[in-house]
């Protein structure tokens, strides 16, 4: 007798390997940024607040303007604390060779999201080694009856 409701394990095995890479490779490129990528003041110039509708959470979206080589850019920020205030100045880092790509994730923040990844991974490793110790164990049972 198959398992009709396989391809429902098969998905949740699938959300959390996938899941899980997605958010470790982004906490990974996180440090490397944080390693790797100089330091600059930026100005809050902009923060537009999208309310969410029933379960969903607002959204906030952060628009700083900074200086490097004597050019002016203006961006989007990575990411938004409740403590950001327009016209504050705050430290982030920039690509060097594309200064228009900037994080102003820190250790902390790169920290969850790495470790977040993670335990989705591992979660989908165990979940796959569980789907696939019960396939072993169906085809042994088929065999043998």
């Amino acid at each position: 007798m198959k398992n009709n409701g396989a391809w429902k394990t098969n998905l949740v095995v699938a959300v959390l390997l996938l899941g899980g890479l997605l958010f470790l490779v982004s906490g990974l490129i996180k440090f490397s940024q944080i390693n790797n990528y100089p330091q600059t003041n930026a100005m809050i110039t902009q923060i537009e607040w999208e309310p969410g509708a029933g379960e969903e959470s607002d959204k906030y979206t952060v628009y700083v303007r900074y200086s490097v080589g004597g050019t002016t850019y203006d961006q989007q920020l990575d990411n938004y604390k409740s403590s950001y205030r327009e016209g504050q100045t705050i430290t982030i880092r920039y690509n060097p060779d594309k200064p228009t790509t900037i994080t102003a994730v820190g250790p902390v923040g790169a920290t969850i999201i790495t470790a977040f990844g993670g335990l989705l991974f591992a979660a989908g490793v165990v979940a796959l080694a569980k789907v696939l110790r019960e396939k072993r164990a169906m085809k042994q049972a088929e065999l043998t009856a």
